[in-house]
């Protein structure tokens, strides 16, 4: 008897398994809202060569160290040191007749005129490689509440809307997910290029155009109708 026991309860449990997923609905929504550009972040590099490491090692820290030392002028400017490489030059020997080296720097400010000013003087000995705007990590959280909120009246609604038309009296919450996204859209003007033939020539402070990023928070879910 012990044998049919399984195939019993099997039995049994099919119809109640198979009504938890009676008259579900899947689908999503999304809020999104526009927010003003309120960070920048640029990487500048040094790249050198010389005959020995020593040498091309010197160039780049004084480089590095001559950036962070000016970064302490503007207290509304953060300065790290980024990336460095190194790597030998060869002849058509193959024998190595130097080397070539390159070191970069990232800034971040929310002072756009502090910004400006400071990545000027840097471009008097490095290079741009790479400018761009977006939200500041406080600014995200300042209004992420806010998205939220919106987005699960924005869900709760269109939940009411598909159980109506479905010709249910009401809906059951199955499942939710919530999802946060990013979605920047920036437009800033490009940096004036340096003439590099004059390395010690004055670079003008350039005034930044941010743009706007649009802030996006979407919600998943699973609803059962109630007839």
């Amino acid at each position: 008897m012990r044998m049919y026991l399984p195939l019993i309860l099997a039995v049994f449990a099919t119809p109640a398994l198979a009504e938890q997923h009676y008259n579900q609905i899947s689908f999503s929504t999304q809020i999104e809202k526009t927010l003003p550009n309120d960070e920048l972040q640029a990487t500048l590099s040094k790249t050198a060569q010389a005959g020995d490491v020593k040498t091309l090692a010197n160039t780049l820290n004084n480089t590095l160290n001559q950036a962070t030392a000016l970064a302490k002028k503007y207290p509304n400017v953060k300065v790290t040191t980024g990336s460095q490489h190194t790597y030998p030059r060869y002849n058509s020997t193959g024998k190595i007749i130097g080397h070539t080296g390159q070191a970069t720097v990232d800034v971040t400010s929310q002072d756009f005129n502090e910004a400006s000013e400071f990545i000027a003087k840097l471009q008097e000995y490095m290079t741009i490689d790479n400018l761009s705007f977006g939200v500041s990590d406080t600014t995200k959280k300042k209004h992420k509440k806010d998205i939220m909120s919106e987005a699960i009246a924005d869900f709760q609604q269109e939940a009411s809307f598909v159980s109506q038309n479905f010709g249910a009296k009401d809906y059951r919450l199955v499942k939710v997910e919530l999802n946060h996204v990013d979605v920047f859209s920036n437009h800033a003007r490009p940096m004036m290029a340096m003439n590099e033939s004059v390395t010690s020539a004055k670079v003008a402070p350039q005034e930044f155009e941010a743009g706007e990023s649009r802030i996006s928070y979407q919600i998943a879910g699973v609803i059962e109708l109630v007839k």
